[in-house]
């Protein structure tokens, strides 16, 4: 027989997804056999101490996260401190009745789909937003997005075409940062250094761990590094894209610095050179290629030389 304080330590552990598969049976079969408001105290409890940060990393609704991971079938899109207990009385009916089996339903239909894209990749997601996955990216989301926020992970790089809804912002989490949508277009990686977008229409809030954050519209890029800082910049962003197909990398009399400022990112590489480049400009027009494809064009098109050290693409004059 388990008692009120054991049943309260098996739901705190619930709340923190740290229950393995005996102690959900325990807890469940615990609740079955309890009062009904045995239940409402446990979420009220939770609810009151709960302190929500104003973070787009942790900004997750915390009613829409309980309803979440606990009340199995009951979807709920608006979910407030006024409201919850006529929503968690309908639902929790059902979930006393259908016990272990109604949870395991439920925590299956909330697990994260995941693709890794071998190859460059489409996807559309369930809000109908649709999302180009470079080699070797990683994109993981739920099966439905239901709750405050529709958020999804990536690892590497993508290209978004976000679905509007201004009333569930969509939210892009790397590491240590985030990009948050209503309905837009953008390039984003998520790289060693941090989380890099480049918008070609409408606009994104780009935000750090620190709190900080910025806004980007079309034809701006920026950075949010895994040192804290926050970088933006404007200009063309068409070469970024390059690598989606039948996109090509244009250079219009281009200066050298920016050339390789560019080829840096769009390959993920150092790259060095002298002063003396500051001055070549390049106009040029290339399909995306891999990267020891193109430099021997380009040190034809500039008359330079170059050579690779140790991941680092080194230009010299001839």
């Amino acid at each position: 027989m388990h008692t009120s304080d054991s049943i309260a330590i098996l739901f705190d552990k619930f709340l923190r997804n740290e229950c393995d598969a005996k102690e959900l049976q325990q807890l469940s079969e615990a609740l079955k056999q309890q009062p009904s408001d045995v239940f409402f105290n446990l979420m009220e409890k939770d609810w009151n101490t709960f302190i929500e940060i104003p973070n787009p990393l942790l900004s997750f609704g915390k009613g829409d996260e309980m309803v979440n991971t606990i009340l199995l079938q009951k979807r709920v899109s608006v979910f407030s401190k006024r409201s919850w207990k006529s929503s968690v009385a309908v639902a929790c009916v059902g979930w006393l009745l259908l016990g272990l089996g109604g949870l395991g339903w439920r925590w299956y239909q909330t697990q994260p789909v995941v693709y890794s894209s071998t190859s460059i990749h489409p996807l559309l997601l369930p809000d109908g937003t649709q999302v180009q996955l470079n080699h070797q990216a990683r994109l993981s989301y739920q099966e439905s997005f239901w709750g405050d926020f529709r958020r999804v992970h990536l690892t590497g790089e993508a290209f978004f075409k976000v679905s509007p809804n201004k009333r569930q912002p969509f939210i892009i989490e790397g590491s240590k940062a985030a990009i948050r949508v209503v309905g837009t277009q953008f390039n984003v990686k998520q790289y060693e250094r941090g989380l890099w977008v480049a918008v070609t229409e409408g606009k994104v809030i780009l935000s750090n761990a620190q709190g900080k954050s910025v806004s980007l519209v079309k034809n701006q890029w920026g950075q949010a590094l895994l040192d804290g800082s926050l970088t933006v910049e404007s200009g063309d962003v068409q070469n970024y894209l390059s690598w989606r197909k039948n996109h090509t990398l244009q250079f219009n009399n281009v200066a050298f610095p920016i050339v390789v400022k560019q080829l840096e990112r769009l390959y993920n590489v150092k790259m060095r050179w002298p002063v003396s480049m500051q001055d070549k400009y390049l106009t040029a027009s290339s399909r995306y290629e891999p990267l020891a494809q193109l430099l021997p064009k380009l040190s034809l098109s500039l008359n330079i030389n170059y050579q690779i050290e140790n991941d680092t693409v080194i230009f010299s004059e001839k």
